[in-house]
Parts: C-alpha cells; structure tokens; sequence
C-alpha cells in the first residue's frame, strides 16, 4: 500500500493504482476523490509510485494543484487536488512536560 494519509489523505493498493481509502477533510477529500477509484495519471503523466512522489517533490513549498486523472467505474475525470508542501509521513517526538518511560525499560540490566 501507498499511504498518503499525511499529505494528500488517500491510501492507494498496490495492485495498480486502486484508491483504497480517503481521509475526510484532507485534500484527496475536498477534490471529491473516492474510494474505490482507479488513479490514471499525475499532471499528465501515465501514474506509478515514482510520478506520483515526483509530483509532491516539485514546486517547493508553496501552494499548487496536482492534476489528478481518476477513473470511476466507466467514466473518467480530471481533478485539481490543491496542496502545499511534500510528502508528510508521522513521526514521534519527545513530549519533555511528560515523565521519561522508556528510558527505564530500555536501558540494560544491571547486576
């Protein structure tokens, strides 16, 4: 699976490019994009994994819109999916107001 949870809000299968899930109020979300639709292309190109990232890695930073061609049963629509930023993964950061516990339990046994 492709997750883009954090970043455009859609989790694609790997068998082809099968929109598994959208996360409401992302931007995936306010595109109308569907579950259970197929991703056809990104900004014009025939879609893979490496366009796909290709396409959050450019413009920088600032605001844009990926053009997204998406296939819905027999029909076919080209959707403008605004986003700003690349790909946005989560990550764990230490929370220094609250007490240290996995310092204890990992640390060795001593004797």
């Amino acid at each position: 699976m492709t997750n883009l949870n954090y970043s455009l809000g859609l989790t694609l299968k790997d068998e082809g490019a099968v929109i598994a899930d959208v996360v409401p109020g992302t931007p995936a979300d306010a595109a109308g994009i569907a579950p259970d639709s197929t991703l056809i292309a990104v900004n014009g190109r025939k879609y893979s994994k490496d366009v796909l990232q290709d396409a959050l890695k450019s413009g920088g930073d600032g605001p844009r819109a990926l053009k997204l061609l998406i296939q819905k049963d027999e029909m076919f629509e080209t959707v403008e999916l605004q986003y700003t930023g690349h790909a946005r993964y989560p990550r764990l950061e230490r929370d220094t107001a609250a007490p240290d516990l996995l310092t204890p339990i990992l640390s060795p046994r001593t004797q």
